[in-house]
This record gives C-alpha cells, structure tokens and sequence, in this order.
C-alpha cells in the first residue's frame, strides 16, 4: 500500500445503504443549523462498500492502514482504533 504512505494521496468513500432516519423539518436554531434548515439524521445504515479512492466525493475523508504498530501510517490512526 504505497499510496497510503504518502500523505494526501489518498481520500475514502462509502457506499451505504439507509434502513433508519429521522426528519426534522424545523429544528430550533443552534449554532450548527442558526438558519433553522431541515436536518436529516441517519440512524442505522448497512455499509457495502468502503476503502480508499484517488476522488474522494467528500474533500475531508481520508485513508489510513492498520497493521504492523512501528509503521508510520498505523500510527496516525485516531485513538481507540485496533488492528
């Protein structure tokens, strides 16, 4: 896995499927959501599919490794994360 070696290479994706939501179609204002738009919560999803990609849809995921502990990629794993 070379490519994950290499920082900002690599982004991840998703594919899911929904079994549970919830709607709330007006919300109070708080500060994540002051305008009040409708939120949707996504309470139980079936994932079919993740791991890493070259075109992320979402500019902010990443990719990472677990493994051997002394390589660099495992060790940027958030905590709590075990191989």
């Amino acid at each position: 896995m070379p490519g994950l070696r290499t920082d900002g290479l690599y982004g991840a994706s998703f594919r899911f499927s929904m079994i549970q939501e919830a709607f709330v179609r007006r919300p109070p204002a708080s500060a994540r959501n002051p305008e009040r738009l409708p939120e949707r919560s996504l309470r139980e999803v079936k994932v079919v599919e993740f791991g890493p990609v070259t075109f992320p849809a979402y500019l902010g995921a990443t990719a990472g490794a677990l493994g051997d502990r002394r390589d660099p990629v495992v060790r940027r794993q958030p905590a709590g994360i075990r191989p």
